[in-house]
């Protein structure tokens, strides 16, 4: 490179070192003010959307605790169905609820829920009568105030409603009356989330609930409200950390559809809500990158100017230069009187008056012998080097591992290295002179090749099938280079070339074990899932349509872990610890979520995927549907409860039977009375009627019977024809789903009535109540005091003195929870007893 060119290109790189600086400390700095600014204005944004969700909040639980305080409403729970007025307290209540929701707009529904979770009262009818006894906010609600996350409600178009729920109490106790829920319209809170004012073209702002799922509509997806799945850092850090070291989270991330933004990750204090505002970094950085765009305009500038001034100074710099750069070739073409000396004072001039001193001791030396013998050592180390640098390239030619070659364009091997030998059974020397197109398998091949060879002038790793000397076939990889000449015409071929006969098996072995695999997991009957170390599902098998109704494609992207049931998760948990600590399986039984929403019982059997090295780097799970051994397993114990407790009456019923028997037979024979005879015939009829209800138990706990259609009518009437010596009237007829222990269940009511109550006159009214057949058997008797109510129905319970086994009741409640149905007591006025039941209705 001239002088010239070196003051040039220092110039050019001092400008173009000294401006990518420039560039790049301007962008870092501006970058940092600016991603301050913005995530402060998303901070401010996050906070004040945040307190005004919490306003929201807070007012409506207000509203929700003013309206538990409502003495008609506690008035209501007071009474009972069969009280005069309390079809009146009913009507007044729901005109109250319905008055309610009429001037809060954003009220979807009222309920009035009992302490069982039946529905009381409602501003929607409709829902009197439901049971509501699993919800959350039933359940939540009966010790506190309670806020249930969003949910879509099952009706009203899908509606996001937020329920909130609190006890009502009646002042005396600190035992709940009832709960009264309220769900609210959220459109009012959607409409304060799709609020963007100063969040620009990109930015927006959402809520997300525990689960991770948003809860609030997304800017740039529809139907996203429960339905969408944020899954970033800092959303995780949040969701599974209860401990949170700070209330507001600062991040750049990528969201939840891709997008690189910056981010505020807000807590929402008391509902396990996160809110997140949100602008895209392209938009947020714009500044930046105008800012970057001006600074490497103006660095161009500067290299622009640099180069003029750079060619100014260099060319008065090299003129001289370049004038001594000529006198040195008139002199190498034999010309020593040639005179370079310039008139310049500086180092140049002074060089070229040198430079002319020189020359002529030049003239007067060069024939000397001296200077000839220097001469003469010079060529010959030039040629010792030249040696040593080919016999240096000759040990690397016949030493390496892939073959190389030299080929004319016709294909003729002008050279190859030895290591051919290795890999052919051809020898080095048979192979040049030989054309390599001659050992090509397959024409096709050889043809692409050099239509890609001429084409493209460079060709890697080529496969190709190549027959070596007794006709067996080789797959080799080729890398070539068109060699041209000075004038660009091309004059031969230089490549390497390898044997990948090994690597063509392994690639087969591989596609079969793959092949097997897949053959394997997609004919199993259990679930196989493939997973990173996040939880992200690889690879999820066909039986997840047949077991959980999802397609596998679904499943594949999705946290592995997200349909397994909250209250599981630490079996899973525990699974994974024993799986990555004992480097073994670990096995769990666990529930998941079914497609349509309801959960199955699973056991899981999960390790982890280790490399070479021994670290983990995925995992894989196997996953068996055992619903039905659950089931099993929960019929088998409760036979094993119900047969223990058939076998303890026995022993202790029979036996107190048997020994007063005894003693009564033992007293007659030293002392016959009539009133001992009387004593061991009733004790006797007691035992026979202990060993039929027995009997009776054990039947109907061990059978499993298909509920089928049943007149109520036929079997009441049916079963009275038992108890000639008392009063029936029965009312209405309807069919009930039930099974043939229907005049079991009817047959203990109605003799616990006349035996227990001392009963003469039975009314039986068959009709229909919220949705459901209701049986209402009223009789006359002693009653049943309040303070056994809750008991009766319990297994072995006893009572007064002609209580027995205790065990009639109890068959009555399993039978109707069999059927679907459920049945309770309340006191008849103005004496005596009233039993419900209330059967599934018959469609």
């Amino acid at each position: 490179m001239n002088i010239r060119a070196q003051i040039l290109a220092t110039i050019f790189s001092a400008v173009l070192i000294t401006g990518a600086a420039i560039i790049a400390v301007s962008h870092t700095v501006s970058k940092d003010i600016i991603t301050e600014q913005v995530l402060r204005h998303l901070e401010t944004t996050a906070q004040s959307r945040a307190q005004h969700v919490e306003t929201f909040l807070g007012k409506k639980k207000r509203l929700v605790m003013q309206l538990s305080a409502s003495e008609v409403i506690k008035k209501l729970l007071s009474s009972s169905e069969t009280d005069v007025a309390y079809n009146e307290n009913l009507n007044t209540v729901i005109r109250r609820l319905k008055n309610t929701a009429a001037v809060n707009p954003e009220f979807f529904d009222i309920m009035v829920l009992d302490t069982n979770g039946r529905v009381v009262a409602s501003n929607i009818e409709e829902r009197i009568g439901q049971d509501r006894s699993v919800d959350p906010h039933f359940i939540t609600g009966k010790k506190e105030i309670c806020a249930k996350d969003f949910h879509l409600s099952k009706t009203g178009e899908g509606k996001a409603l937020l329920a909130i729920s609190v006890p009502i109490t009646d002042g005396n106790t600190d035992d709940p009356a009832g709960i009264l829920v309220i769900r609210f319209d959220l459109d009012y809170l959607n409409g304060m989330m799709e609020d963007r004012t100063g969040l620009g073209e990109t930015g927006e702002v959402y809520l997300i609930n525990r689960d991770g799922y948003m809860i609030t509509p997304s800017r740039f997806m529809d139907d996203s409200i429960l339905k969408q799945r944020v899954d970033t850092q800092k959303s995780r850090e949040w969701l599974y950390n209860d401990n949170h070291a700070e209330k507001t989270i600062m991040h750049v991330y990528e969201d939840y559809h891709g997008r690189r933004v910056l981010g505020i990750h807000h807590e929402i204090a008391g509902m396990d809500w996160c809110l997140l505002a949100e602008i895209d970094e392209s938009e947020a950085f714009a500044p930046v990158f105008r800012l970057t765009y001006m600074m490497f305009w103006i660095v161009i500038i500067l290299l622009a100017a640099g180069i003029i001034i750079a060619m100014l100074i260099s060319g008065k710099i090299s003129r001289p230069i370049v004038n001594l750069l000529h006198g040195t070739e008139e002199i190498e073409k034999g010309n020593l009187d040639y005179k370079v000396g310039t008139s310049s004072r500086d180092e140049i001039g002074r060089l070229s008056r040198a430079f002319d001193d020189m020359t002529q001791n030049l003239k007067k030396n060069t024939t000397s012998i001296d200077n000839l013998n220097r001469e003469i050592n010079e060529r010959k180390r030039a040629e010792d080097a030249l040696r040593e640098s080919e016999e240096k390239y000759r040990r690397i030619f016949e030493s390496i591992q892939d073959v190389y070659y030299e080929a004319g364009l016709d294909g003729t091997v002008l050279e190859i290295s030895t290591s051919v030998e290795n890999v052919s059974q051809y020898k080095r020397q048979e192979l040049i002179g030989m054309s390599l197109y001659d050992i090509y398998t397959n024409p096709e091949e050889r043809d692409e090749f050099l239509k890609l060879i001429l084409d493209k002038e460079k060709v890697n790793d080529f496969e190709i099938s190549l027959t070596d000397k007794d006709g067996s076939k080789h797959p080799c990889s080729i890398t070539t280079l068109l060699v041209k000449d000075e004038q660009g015409n091309p004059i031969k071929l230089v490549g390497s070339m390898r044997d990948i006969t090994d690597r063509k098996r392994a690639e087969e072995k591989l596609k079969e074990s793959e092949k097997m695999f897949r053959l394997i997991t997609e004919n199993m009957n259990d679930i196989v899932l493939l997973m990173d170390l996040n939880g992200k599902v690889l690879y999820a098998g066909p039986s997840h349509k047949e077991i959980l109704g999802y397609e596998p494609e679904e499943r594949v992207g999705t946290f592995s872990f997200e349909i397994v049931h909250p209250e599981d998760m630490e079996n899973v948990a525990a699974l994974l610890k024993t799986a990555i600590a004992a480097s073994k399986p670990g096995r769990a039984e666990y529930r998941i979520r079914h497609a349509d929403g309801h959960y199955i019982w699973v056991e899981g059997v999960g390790n982890f995927v280790f490399d070479e090295d021994g670290t983990a780097v995925g995992g894989i799970m196997n996953v068996r549907d055992i619903t039905d051994r659950k089931k099993a397993a929960e019929e088998i114990k409760s036979h094993q409860e119900h047969i223990t407790l058939i076998n303890q009456i026995l022993r202790h019923d029979l036996t107190n039977d048997l020994v007063v028997i005894q003693s009564a037979i033992n007293i007659y024979n030293n002392s016959p009375e009539e009133e001992l005879l009387e004593e061991i015939s009733s004790r006797t009829g007691k035992s026979i009627e202990l060993i039929s209800r027995m009997r009776e138990l054990e039947s109907f706990i061990s059978r499993h019977r298909e509920l089928q259609i049943c007149e109520m009518r036929d079997t009441i009437d049916e079963v009275i024809k038992n108890y000639p010596s008392t009063d029936f009237e029965i009312k209405g007829k309807t069919p009930v789903m039930a099974d043939d222990s229907l005049s079991s269940v009817i047959d203990n009511i109605i003799g616990n009535a006349i035996i227990h109550g001392k009963a003469d006159r039975i009314e039986i009214t068959i009709g229909e109540a919220t949705g459901m057949c209701e049986v209402r058997i009223a009789d006359n008797g002693t009653g049943i005091p309040d303070e056994i109510k809750a008991k009766i129905f319990e297994e072995g319970f006893m009572h007064g003195e002609t209580g027995h086994t205790g065990i009639g009741l109890h068959i009555v409640e399993k039978a109707m929870e069999s059927y679907g149905g459920y049945a309770y007591v309340e006191d008849n006025e103005p004496k005596g007893a009233v039993f419900v039941l209330r059967f599934r209705m018959v469609k």
